[in-house]
C-alpha cells in the first residue's frame, strides 16, 4: 500500500474564508463544507471532471472528501485517489474518510460488520485509494447479526495498526450508538467519534431530537449527507421534473417522483417555493445556498457533504458560506414558520409507581389530564406489556410505556410518542434511584409512607412535562431543604456554641480560683475552727470540670462531719439530679445563662481556630508565619527564595521560577571583613539552569571549587549596620524532579452523580521544612464535601466555596513527609476540582543554599553567626 517514492507537492492549501470545526469530541479539525463521491464521483463524472471538481473543492478551502467502499462498487475510491496524486496535494493537508459495510463483491464474508470484513475491506480501500491511512473509518450501516464488542474491538484495532486514526458510524439509531459508547467504554476502547446522518429541511427527527442526548453525554459530531434532500430544495422540481435531471434519468428515484405526486408531496413543493422566494427576497441568494446554510447553521453540525457532477455546480452551492453568518435569528424563525416541521420536545405526561394489575399506589401527572384518564392509562398498562421479553418500553397509539420492575410494583412513565427513548430511559433510572434513596423497600406500605417526599423529587425532575437537567444528589439536596448560607449559619451557631462553652469554663475557672483564695486566707486568719464550723458563713461554689483537683480540707473539730448522712442509697428525686453544667450556670446567674442558651449577638463572633473558614484558598503569608523565630547574632545572614509553579494535573510541569536572594548583615566592625563559605548542596537541585548573580563588588564563583562569599578585594570591609544583598540565584524550568512539593489529585466521579476525590502530597526536596500548608480545592457549585480520611485539619472557605486542607508542618525526617485526604462530594466533573492553589512558608533553602562555615578574612572562624533562611510561595497551582 505505501507508494514507492514521495509524491510531489504542487498544490498548497489555504482554507481562505472556509470555517473550521472540531469533528465531535476529537481534535480532528474539518471544513464546515466537505466533498463526497455518491453518485457522481467515479459514477456519473469520471476522468477529467472529477479532477476538476476537486480541485475547486481544494481551491476553495475544502480538504476533507468523503467516499465509500460501495460507491460506485469501488471505483470512487480509485477516482479520488487518483485525482489526488495527479494533483500533488499533500497528504497531511487532507483530512480522507470512507466507509465499510457493503463490500464489493457478494461473498457471505464480503459485507456487514464481523472483524474479518472490518479489517479486509479497510486494506482494499487504503489500497484502491493508493494511501497508507484515511483519517477516519465509518461504519456504514450498523449489523445487529455482529456482537458490538467484536465490532468496537474491530475498529480499535485498525486504528492500532495506523490505517485510520478515529472510526465513526452511519445511519445508526441512537440506541445502537449508544450501546457502541457503552461497549467501548467497559473495555477502555475508543468510541465512535461522529454520525454520518441524512439531515435537512424535510428530515429533521433523528439528527435533531433522537442523537439529542448524544450530543450532550459525547460530544458526537455530524456529518450530514444529502442537505439538499437529493435536489428538491435546488427549486429545479418547483415546476415539474426537467429532463435530463436525477429524478428523471436515475431509477432509485422512482418513488421520491412518484410521492411528489401525493398531497404531502405537493405541500413539500410549496413550502420550497417560498424559500426560493425567501432567499432570493431576504438574502439574494439561491435556495440551494439557503438550504445547505441552513444545515451547517445547526450548532451539533460538524461538517455538511456537498455532492456535484460539475465544478460549477459545486462553486453555486459554495455561496452557502457566504449566507451562513447572515442567517439571523429572525430569518430562520421565518423559516421555521415555512417549514412547520420542527421536532416536538419530548414530553413526560405522568409518572406512576403502580402495582402489576395497574392500580396506582401514587402518581403525578406534569400536564393537564384528568384522574380518570390516568387511571384509564395505568389499567391498560398490563395488559399491553409483551410477555417474557426484555424490553422496557412499550408503545400503544397514543402513548409510550417505559417502565421497569420494582419487586412487586413498577416504577412508570408516560410519555409522548415524540420523546426521546434514550432520555426517557434516563429519566426512569433517575427516578429509581429516587426510589431506592428514600425508602428502605419498595414495598406499597413504604412508598405511601414516603409519598410526600417521592412525589416532590418526581417534582424535581420533571417540570411541566419536560426533564431537568438535575441529578440524585442535587434533587437530595432540595428535598432537604439546605442551602449554602444555611450551612454557613450553621458553623457560625456551632462557633458561637463552642465559644460560649469556653467562656463558661474560664468563669468557672475564676470562680474556682476566688474559691481557693478565700479558703486559704480563712486558713491563716481563722485557724481550722473557722472552716469547722457547720454553720459558716461560706458556702462553696459548685465546680465544672476543674483543671485541677482542689486540696482536701481535713476537718479537725467538727460535730457535724462526724454525723452519719441522713439517707442511705438513692431513693427517687423529682425533677432528677441537675449536672455539674447546670449547676454552674446556675450559679453565674442569668447572663452566662442566656449566652448559653440563645448564643446571641453578645457572643463574640470569632470562630474558632480550628473550625473557622478560611477567608481565601490562597491566604498570603504574614511575614514568618509559624517559621520558629531565630537569634540574631553579630553576623547574621538572611536567605529568602520565592517560588512560582505550576504543575498539570496528568503529570509534569506546565511552568517554574525560583528566584533567591542572601541579605548579609554585620552590627560589629571587628567582624566586617570576613568571608561565606557555602556547603556543597546534597542533590544537584537545577542543574545548568540554576543561575547565580553577585554584588558587583562580590567575587564570583570559581568552577569546580567551594562557593565562596567574599570581597574581590581582601582589604575591604563588608558595611555596618546595614543589610547588602550580596548574592542573587535563579530558576527557570520545567524538570518535575525539581519540585519540592508533588500534589496529586485525583477525582473518580461515579455512576450516581457523585465524585470522590483522592489528593496526597510528598515532600520532595529534603532540604526544607514546611509551615502552614494550605492546599485549597475548589468545589462544585452547590456542594458539600463528605470527607472520610484526612491527616492535619481541613475547613470549608465559604467565599470560594473551596476545601482548604490545613498541614501545620511538613518535614522530610518524619511521617509528616507525605498525607493524604478522601473526600466525596456531589458532581461528575473533573475538572471543577482545579486549579488546586497551594500556599507555604518553609525553612531552608531549595536551591541547597547552605552556609557551612563564616570566617575572618585572616582564617579565623567568627565566633557566632545566625542564618535565617525562608522559602515562601507567590504562586503554586495544579492545573
Amino acid at each position: 500500500m505505501s507508494p514507492s517514492n514521495e509524491p510531489v507537492v504542487l498544490h498548497e492549501f489555504h482554507p481562505k474564508n472556509m470555517p473550521f470545526r472540531r469533528l465531535g469530541a476529537s481534535g480532528l479539525r474539518v471544513p464546515v463544507f466537505s466533498l463526497g463521491g455518491w453518485l457522481t464521483l467515479g459514477g456519473s463524472v469520471v476522468g477529467d471532471p472529477v479532477k476538476e471538481i476537486i480541485k475547486t473543492a481544494f481551491d476553495a478551502g475544502i480538504n476533507m472528501f468523503d467516499t465509500a467502499e460501495v460507491y460506485s462498487a469501488g471505483k470512487s475510491e480509485l477516482e479520488m485517489g487518483r485525482v489526488i496524486k495527479e494533483l500533488g496535494l499533500r497528504r497531511t493537508d487532507l483530512v480522507i474518510t470512507t466507509k465499510i459495510f457493503w463490500g464489493t463483491r457478494k461473498g457471505p464474508n464480503d459485507g456487514g460488520l464481523s472483524r474479518k470484513h472490518i479489517i479486509e475491506g479497510t486494506k482494499e480501500s487504503l489500497k484502491r485509494l493508493g494511501m497508507d491511512y484515511v483519517d477516519v473509518i465509518f461504519a456504514h450501516r450498523p449489523d445487529n447479526t455482529v456482537p458490538m464488542e467484536e465490532i468496537v474491538r474491530a475498529f480499535n484495532w485498525v486504528i492500532d495498526q495506523g490505517w485510520a486514526f478515529y472510526w465513526a458510524t452511519s445511519e445508526w439509531s441512537a440506541r445502537e450508538i449508544e450501546e457502541a459508547f457503552h461497549v467501548a467504554e467497559k473495555l477502555n476502547l475508543a468510541g465512535p467519534i461522529a454520525e454520518q446522518c441524512q439531515h435537512h429541511m424535510f428530515h429533521r427527527e433523528r439528527p435533531e431530537k433522537e442523537y439529542d442526548p448524544l450530543y450532550r453525554k459525547y460530544g458526537l459530531g455530524t456529518t450530514t449527507w444529502s442537505s439538499l434532500a437529493s435536489g428538491l430544495l435546488t427549486g429545479k422540481y418547483n415546476d415539474g421534473i426537467p429532463e435530463g435531471s436525477r429524478f428523471a434519468t436515475t431509477a432509485m428515484f422512482k418513488n421520491t417522483v412518484e410521492s411528489l405526486q401525493t398531497e404531502e408531496g405537493k405541500e413539500k413543493i410549496r413550502k420550497v417555493k417560498e424559500l426560493t422566494k425567501l432567499a432570493a427576497d431576504e438574502l439574494q441568494t439561491t435556495p440551494a445556498a439557503l438550504a445547505l446554510a441552513w444545515v451547517a447553521k445547526n450548532p451539533n453540525t460538524s461538517t455538511v457533504i456537498l455532492g456535484a457532477s460539475t465544478a460549477e455546480q459545486l462553486r453555486d452551492n459554495l455561496k452557502a458560506v457566504e449566507v451562513l453568518p447572515r442567517l439571523t435569528p429572525e430569518i430562520l424563525e421565518k423559516i421555521e414558520g415555512i417549514l412547520k416541521n420542527k421536532p416536538s420536545p419530548p414530553v413526560v405526561l405522568a409518572a406512576s409507581i403502580c402495582t402489576k394489575g395497574g392500580k396506582a399506589v401514587i402518581s403525578r401527572q406534569f400536564r393537564d389530564m384528568t384522574r380518570a384518564r390516568i387511571e384509564s392509562l395505568l389499567a391498560s398498562f398490563p395488559k399491553v406489556i409483551p410477555a417474557n421479553t426484555q424490553h422496557t418500553s412499550v408503545e400503544t397509539s397514543d402513548v409510550r410505556y417505559v417502565y421497569q420492575p420494582l419487586e412487586d410494583l413498577y416504577i412508570l412513565l408516560i410519555t409522548n410518542k415524540a420523546s426521546n427513548i434514550l432520555q426517557d430511559i434516563d429519566t426512569l433510572h433517575l427516578f429509581a434511584r429516587v426510589v431506592s434513596d428514600l425508602c428502605r423497600s419498595a414495598d406499597e406500605r413504604e412508598i405511601l409512607k414516603n409519598s410526600f417526599e417521592l412525589l416532590g423529587a418526581f417534582d424535581e425532575i420533571v417540570s411541566m412535562g419536560y426533564r431537568e437537567n438535575v441529578n440524585l444528589l442535587q434533587v437530595r439536596n432540595v428535598l432537604e431543604m439546605e442551602s449554602h448560607e444555611e450551612k454557613i449559619q450553621e458553623i457560625i451557631a456551632r462557633n458561637k456554641e463552642a465559644e460560649a462553652k469556653e467562656e463558661l469554663k474560664r468563669r468557672a475557672k475564676q470562680l474556682e480560683m476566688q474559691r481557693r483564695e478565700q479558703q486559704r486566707r480563712a486558713a491563716g486568719t481563722g485557724g481550722s475552727s473557722y472552716l469547722s464550723s457547720g454553720n459558716s458563713m461560706y458556702s462553696p461554689v459548685p465546680r465544672f470540670e476543674a483543671p485541677e483537683t482542689p486540696v482536701p480540707i481535713t476537718r479537725t473539730t467538727s460535730t457535724a462531719a462526724a454525723r452519719p448522712p441522713a439517707f442511705k442509697g438513692t431513693g427517687m428525686k423529682l425533677g432528677g439530679k441537675k449536672t455539674k453544667q447546670a449547676e454552674l450556670i446556675d450559679a453565674l446567674g442569668g447572663d452566662v445563662a442566656a449566652r448559653v442558651a440563645t448564643s446571641d449577638i453578645s457572643v463574640p463572633p470569632t470562630p474558632s481556630a480550628s473550625s473557622q473558614p478560611q477567608s481565601s484558598a490562597a491566604p498570603k503569608h504574614d511575614g514568618r508565619g509559624s517559621l520558629p523565630e531565630v537569634q540574631t547574632e553579630s553576623v547574621h545572614i538572611a536567605i529568602k527564595e520565592s517560588i512560582s509553579l505550576s504543575l498539570l494535573r496528568d503529570g509534569g510541569v506546565e511552568s517554574m521560577e525560583l528566584k533567591g536572594d542572601m541579605n548579609l548583615q554585620i552590627s560589629d566592625a571587628a567582624l566586617a571583613h570576613l568571608r561565606i563559605a557555602l556547603s556543597s548542596p546534597p542533590t544537584d537541585f537545577g542543574g545548568n539552569a540554576l543561575q547565580f548573580k553577585q554584588h558587583p563588588n562580590v567575587a564570583k564563583f570559581a568552577p569546580g571549587q567551594e562557593r565562596v562569599v567574599a570581597l574581590k578585594d581582601p582589604a575591604r570591609a563588608f558595611p555596618v549596620g546595614q543589610t547588602l544583598t550580596v548574592l542573587k540565584w535563579r530558576y527557570a524550568g520545567t524538570d518535575e524532579s525539581n519540585v519540592p512539593l508533588s500534589i496529586n489529585c485525583w477525582p473518580s466521579p461515579s455512576n450516581d452523580g457523585t465524585c470522590e476525590v483522592s489528593i496526597e502530597y510528598e515532600l520532595e526536596n529534603e532540604n526544607v521544612t514546611l509551615y502552614d500548608v494550605i492546599i485549597s480545592i475548589p468545589l462544585p457549585t452547590g456542594s458539600y464535601p463528605t470527607v472520610s480520611s484526612h491527616t492535619g485539619e481541613w475547613s470549608l472557605d465559604p467565599g470560594l466555596h473551596s476545601l482548604a486542607w490545613s498541614i501545620p508542618r511538613i518535614s522530610a525526617t518524619d511521617e509528616t513527609r507525605s498525607g493524604s485526604m478522601i473526600f466525596t462530594v456531589g458532581g461528575d466533573d473533573a475538572s471543577a476540582f482545579f486549579p488546586v492553589q497551594v500556599t507555604f512558608v518553609g525553612q531552608g533553602s531549595l536551591a541547597g543554599v547552605v552556609v557551612a562555615s563564616v570566617s575572618k578574612v585572616e582564617g579565623e572562624d567568627v565566633p557566632a553567626f545566625s542564618v535565617d533562611a525562608v522559602v515562601s510561595t507567590e504562586e503554586y497551582l495544579v492545573v
